[in-house]
């Protein structure tokens, strides 16, 4: 973003809450790698995420279900806690 370019031109991808901060703070677009299902993520992102990223079309509702399912994996506690 230093270099110019628009926050909805930039995509973060992580797999952690607080990769998901980084991308808030600085007001770019997220896409989560899911814990257990990594490989189903990793293809998610190169079939469907990266298409829609070049197109415009991923911030709003497609990222938002990408976030919700994030969050449900991971729950309020680590997996060691659990």
């Amino acid at each position: 973003m230093r270099k110019g370019y628009a926050p909805d031109h930039v995509l973060k991808v992580g797999d952690s809450p607080g990769d998901h901060q980084v991308a808030v703070n600085n007001g770019c677009l997220f896409y989560p790698i899911i814990p257990r299902v990594e490989s189903e993520s990793w293809r998610n992102l190169r079939e469907e995420v990266i298409g829609r990223f070049v197109a415009g079309t991923y911030q709003g509702a497609p990222m938002a279900e990408h976030l919700e399912r994030f969050y449900t994996v991971l729950g309020d506690k680590p997996g060691w806690e659990k």
